[in-house]
């Protein structure tokens, strides 16, 4: 079973939360599935806990969950390109992109290779070029102007496809029995040559991409993967408002971890920082 997220948007006590990702997760493998987990990106920017940290108080939560794998997502790039790798480096998972460069070098592995149920799970990261306008151009630029990240972007999307080729041939070189695309793009026509339909008509070898599930963790993605290769999706999705760590709600180790970083975020707001004469 592999559960995702996406455009968390530091939604934490939202809706599902973090809390209640850990419940459904935890249900799960108390029922006996080998569950994997993975986060589409926009998760760590979108409220001050992670403006405040810098994303390091999603990533640590998101380790906590036992996270399989993340790619960063166009909210992720407004810490600026220098500040976005070592972050994802101190995280306790990866992060894979297979277009994301800087200097015409790839800043993180193209894909990740789990295991669950016997299966060997590819995860590919994609990252839309759109990016480039979505978050502040300056975030792509070194001191002088000039760009130094981008991905891989051109007129046609070539630059996209192959990469997303390449990653999931790589991957079943590999031995991967599944390649799930981890895919910040977008859907509308406006977006091509980069949207969804487009990179997935123009590869080939892709079992399973993302699909949205909701800002601020409104609905928890799901896949299944058969024995026998079938692959079943759906939405995990609540009744009623609120968080799931509410009354008649949870007590668990994800509901204690989000009340003290939340905390910290409080105790860090009080600070007085100056005071003006």
């Amino acid at each position: 079973m592999i559960l995702y997220t996406g455009d968390g948007h530091c939604g934490i006590d939202e809706n599902f939360g973090y809390a209640g990702l850990w419940e459904v997760k935890n249900a799960l493998t108390a029922q006996g599935y080998d569950v994997l987990l993975a986060d589409d990106g926009d998760s760590i920017q979108g409220a001050p806990i992670g403006t405040m940290t810098k994303g390091a108080a999603l990533t640590e939560l998101m380790a906590l969950l036992d996270c399989d794998a993340a790619i960063p997502g166009s909210h992720e790039f407004e810490l600026r390109h220098g500040q976005l790798p070592p972050l994802a480096e101190q995280a306790d998972y990866p992060y894979v992109s297979c277009n994301f460069v800087h200097n015409g070098e790839p800043v993180f592995e193209p894909w990740v290779i789990r295991e669950a149920g016997g299966k060997k799970i590819a995860f590919v990261g994609v990252t839309t070029p759109e990016t480039l306008v979505s978050s502040a151009p300056s975030c792509f630029r070194d001191e002088s102007g000039a760009y130094v990240c981008g991905f891989l972007q051109d007129t046609d999307g070539e630059g996209v496809y192959r990469a997303v080729q390449s990653a999931a041939d790589s991957a079943r070189e590999e031995g991967a029995d599944c390649v799930v695309v981890l895919a910040r793009l977008g859907k509308m026509a406006a977006s091509s040559p980069w949207n969804y339909a487009d990179v997935i008509s123009h590869t080939a070898g892709i079992d399973v991409p993302r699909s949205a599930c909701g800002t601020k963790t409104a609905c928890i993605g799901r896949r299944s993967v058969a024995s026998d290769g079938r692959i079943e999706t759906g939405l995990y999705t609540r009744n009623r408002e609120g968080s799931a760590a509410e009354p008649p709600g949870l007590d668990n180790p994800m509901t204690h971890a989000v009340e003290e970083a939340a905390e910290e975020l409080e105790e860090t707001l009080g600070r007085v920082a100056a005071i003006r004469t």
